[in-house]
């Protein structure tokens, strides 16, 4: 009786793995909502170029430009960690632009250069932009 029972518990719980797997396959496979065709951004750097002292901060705005839809944003960096972006959400409406402050400070003992990746990402579009620091 107990080798049925976890037979039974087996297929139950392959049944259910099955269950949440399509479930996450059909969420993930949605195709975006048609405003989403003519969507639009842009993004300018007031600089893609640092030169930098260890313990020393700059700060670089970074300006998100919306097309025609209203939109909300992520913005995130990569690497490295003393790289960060402030806010790391934003909502545009159609047209409107907004700056970002991506604050620069490489901690003691930081030489070299870096290459860091700023991403602005929504439902619709994501856009990469490129700021070197040069420590």
């Amino acid at each position: 009786m107990k080798v049925q029972s976890f037979l039974a518990f087996l297929f139950t719980l392959f049944a259910l793995l099955l269950l949440i797997g399509g479930t996450v396959w059909y969420f993930w496979n949605i195709p975006k909502p048609e405003r989403c065709v003519y969507h639009t951004l842009d993004l300018e750097l007031e600089t893609d170029y640092l030169e930098m002292e260890q313990c020393k901060g700059k700060l670089v705005k970074l300006s998100i430009i919306n097309g025609d839809s209203e939109d909300e944003y992520k913005i995130s960096i990569d690497e490295p960690k003393w790289i960060i972006a402030r806010p790391k959400e934003i909502r545009l409406g159609p047209n409107a632009t907004e700056e970002v402050s991506i604050y620069v400070s490489p901690p003691l003992e930081t030489e070299g250069e870096f290459t860091s990746i700023i991403t602005v990402k929504s439902w619709c579009v994501e856009k990469n932009i490129e700021l070197l620091v040069k420590v």
